[in-house]
């Protein structure tokens, strides 16, 4: 009996403990039952709402709730309980006890009895500053485009099912391009799984339907890793056409603490990471005693033994510790810590922001600190991107050429940045709080106001706001030129116009220059000798007098006509003229100049040889080709003649240095044409292709191999080898290589080696074939004189075409018997016996 009085004595004392720790946590904490009525609530109600806990207890939630708020609030009751699903960061404005309207964040789970759902228990926390903030915030954002660029959260706007726009956050989460996501359906990204439900929110929110606001999906990245999503979905018009708006928020690392917090064992812990918050416990020297995984991850350690018994300086910014420290003092004298802002370092040097509430706490134990806290990055970063985005106007202001001036509704100038001074030669003091009139010549003084009003009041222009063009009025009285764009925002809930004005002095007086630059143009274009025709299309567009001169056409008569038309049918080189002259335009317009010859028809059927140059430019975005056509028939006629000429010359030395070294020779060195050659390298019994030096030594032993097996052998097969070798050398140091070609012929072996180098010419073919020593290239000097004294026979065909060197060897050596009258006349010239054997 003792013992179960003793039990129930600390049962008793457990719950006591129990509840005066929930009525010193930092947030709301209470219990509805099925019909949303008030079970329990902690005392921190009268911190946040100003009612006692009495007097919420047995009244309804949406009795605390402003009456535009019930509703939904209702709404996500009934779907709770139906569903037994919980409610995560609903924001809900209630009325305070002094009338004054709270923003509170709402979270809350099923309460179960035997297995059905018997009311909810839940946690909220006021963040009305966080929602003014975050109001401003989105004011700026309004007002400054790049801000949306730096948005923390994904922004994405969906129309016709495609994506349309997506913000840098997004594609950073994706980790696709714009034009990836543009490219394809939106419903590509969305996990296969939430597929039908997302596709059906988005086309019956199209239709009007009443679906979710706010829901939450999964998607595919680029990687392939599925991350999640909390969507907020706005029905917006886009370019002209309704479209839907989701602002994104990543809740894949919430969704892995929310898988954690299922896990937990005590209600409030279930309830402190519902909200994705830390919590931390310490003892009154700021040493960690418990703590959860989301606190954890806030100090960017892996589990709760890395920060057990360590001091939450630790891991405190360095220009914060001693800030947190007398926070810690503090909580512990007063017994409270609210909204308190300290920056954490993790190990690897990153800085997380948080947001700390903390309360005092008696336990059987001791004092120790209860703390939540939260990450604020978000928030921060939405701060700082209304700072950068003010700061960017700023310097962007500060440091335009053009003017920028900002007027209130009554055309007074608010702000006037350096480059109005340069402009109007007002300085900004001179400026501001005056009308932007004086700005503007008298004559359009009235006519600006006027607008003006008529705009404020009823919201239509009277003129175009981008790029216009108005005088305005120097300080010294002279008008200036400018082009001027307008743009609306509104700050501090005030209508606000800016102008953007630019001096186009310069401007004009380019144009005034082109139109001269246009003049001297045309009176080129119609005085040239040459034809002068402009294309667009391939269609000859405008043509000057020269085309009648020289062609015969009146420049009507070629004014819708292609180039082919006034051509032959067929270019010399036997090319269609059409099939020619697209190829020619299909290369200009690849961005390669063309300069090149043609034959054009005249009217009267006759031929005219022409050069032609091409270039192409653009007017007003239109591409047109321009061509240059000078007449050339005296000159080709002149050119012709000269080729006569030289070619007649140039046969007729040929001839005269093959007569010539085929006699200093003896018969060896035949300097010949093709036929000649023609009849060897078609019979060849042995073909071999050299590519480089690295190939000659092969080349050499297959082509002496060929030798011996056909009998030439000894010394007759080494030096006719050497004259094989130099042979083949000059054809890869001159050519790079080429063709070995070997057969046999009348009890001959001949070996022939074909290049495709720049060949002999005919002024240095007596020297490069007769003297010793003699090269076309550094090293060549001994070439053809070994060959000739290796050989029996050589013969040569030269070219700029190439060279093809044929050497002839017998393959027994001859039987060479003296006649009478060949034997010396002297005994001085009788060989000794020994010699003539």
């Amino acid at each position: 009996m003792q013992n179960a009085t003793s039990d129930e004595q600390t049962i008793a004392e457990q719950l006591y403990l129990c509840e005066e720790r929930l009525d010193k946590a930092p947030d709301w904490i209470w219990e509805l039952d099925g019909q949303g009525i008030f079970t329990y609530s902690n005392r921190i109600v009268e911190d946040v709402l100003g009612y006692t806990k009495q007097y919420v207890l047995g009244k309804k939630i949406f009795e605390l709730l402003i009456l535009e708020d019930r509703p939904k609030c209702r709404s996500h009751f009934r779907k709770a309980m139906r569903q037994n699903q919980p409610i995560k960061n609903m924001v809900g404005r209630f009325r305070r006890m002094d009338g004054e309207v709270a923003f509170l964040e709402v979270n809350c789970i099923p309460i179960l009895e035997a297995d059905q759902v018997a009311g909810l228990r839940g946690i909220a926390r006021e963040v009305t500053e966080i929602l003014c903030s975050r109001l401003a915030v989105d004011e700026a954002l309004a007002n400054y485009k790049a801000a949306l660029d730096n948005a923390p959260t994904g922004i994405v706007i969906v129309q016709n099912e495609q994506i349309v726009y997506a913000n840098p956050k997004i594609l950073e989460l994706m980790g696709y391009t714009i034009e990836d996501l543009k490219d394809a359906g939106v419903w590509k990204f969305v996990h296969p799984e939430d597929r039908d439900r997302v596709m059906d929110y988005y086309r019956r929110r199209m239709a009007g339907e009443e679906v979710p606001e706010h829901y939450e999906m999964r998607v595919i990245t680029r990687s392939g890793q599925v991350r999640h999503f909390e969507l907020r979905a706005t029905i917006i018009t886009y370019h002209g056409a309704p479209a839907v708006l989701d602002n994104i928020i990543d809740i894949t690392e919430r969704k892995a603490a929310e898988e954690a917090l299922r896990e937990s064992e005590t209600k409030y812990r279930n309830l402190v990471e519902a909200t994705g918050t830390g919590y931390l416990i310490v003892d009154t020297q700021g040493r960690v005693i418990d703590a959860n995984a989301e606190y954890v991850k806030l100090t960017g350690r892996s589990s709760l033994e890395e920060i057990k018994g360590h001091s939450v300086l630790e891991w405190t910014a360095d220009y914060d510790v001693e800030r947190n420290a007398r926070e810690v003092r503090r909580c512990v004298e007063t017994g409270v810590v609210r909204n308190l802002e300290i920056d954490y370092v993790t190990p690897d040097g990153r800085i997380i922001p948080v947001e700390i509430n903390a309360r005092l706490v008696e336990t059987r134990e001791g004092r120790v600190i209860l703390t939540l806290c939260r990450d604020i990055s978000e928030r921060r970063q939405a701060e700082n991107a209304l700072k950068e985005s003010e700061e960017r106007f700023r310097l962007i202001a500060e440091t335009a050429s053009d003017a920028i001036i900002t007027i209130d509704k009554e055309s007074t100038i608010l702000y006037a940045n350096p480059a109005t001074e340069q402009i109007f030669g007002y300085t900004a003091d001179e400026l501001l709080g005056q009308k932007l009139t004086m700005l503007m010549p008298e004559r359009f003084r009235e006519r600006h106001l006027t607008g003006l009003k008529h705009y404020l009041e009823t919201g239509k222009r009277t003129k175009e706001w981008r790029s216009i063009e108005y005088p305005g009025l120097h300080k010294s009285g002279k008008e200036i030129p400018l082009e001027i764009s307008y743009s609306e925002f509104v700050k501090a809930g005030e209508r606000i116009f800016m102008g953007i004005l630019r001096d186009i002095t310069d401007r004009k007086r380019a144009q005034d220059d082109l139109r001269e630059s246009e003049e001297r143009y045309r009176l080129l274009f119609e005085r040239s000798p040459d034809i002068v025709v402009v294309l667009k299309n391939n269609v000859i567009v405008a043509a000057n007098p020269a085309i009648t001169r020289i062609l015969g056409y009146e420049i009507n008569e070629v004014i819708g006509l292609m180039p082919w038309d006034i051509s032959p049918e067929f270019q010399p080189d036997g090319l269609p003229s059409k099939e020619k002259a697209l190829r020619i335009l299909e290369r200009l317009h690849n961005g390669t100049s063309q300069v090149f010859e043609w034959v054009h028809k005249r009217k009267d059927g006759t031929l005219v040889d022409c050069d032609v140059s091409l270039t192409t430019y653009k007017v007003h975005g239109e591409t047109y080709v321009q061509a240059i056509v000078r007449d050339v028939t005296e000159r080709k006629r002149a050119e012709e003649h000269r080729r006569a000429l030289e070619k007649q010359l140039d046969e007729q030395k040929r001839q005269f240095y093959r007569d010539t070294i085929l006699s200093v020779t003896g018969g060896k060195l035949n300097i010949c044409e093709a036929a000649q050659i023609r009849p060897y390298i078609s019979k060849a019994e042995l073909k071999i292709h050299v590519r480089g030096a690295h190939e000659i030594a092969q080349a050499r032993r297959e082509v002496e191999a060929f030798c011996r097996e056909r009998g030439l052998e000894g010394d007759r097969l080494d030096s006719f080898m050497i004259g094989v070798g130099e042979a083949l050398t000059n054809a890869v140091k001159h050519a790079s290589g080429g063709r070995i070609y070997a057969g046999v012929k009348n009890g001959s072996i001949w070996v022939g080696i074909s290049d495709r180098g720049p060949g002999i010419g005919s002024l240095i073919l007596p020297r490069a074939v007769l003297l010793r020593g003699f090269s076309t290239k550094p090293s060549l000097g001994l070439g053809y004189t070994i060959m000739l004294e290796v050989a029996d026979e050589v013969l040569l065909k030269t070219g700029d075409r190439g060279t093809t060197v044929i050497l002839v060897k017998q393959i027994k050596e001859p039987d060479i018997r003296l006649a009478p009258e060949m034997l010396p006349d002297t005994w001085e010239n009788i060989p000794e016996p020994h010699e003539a054997a």
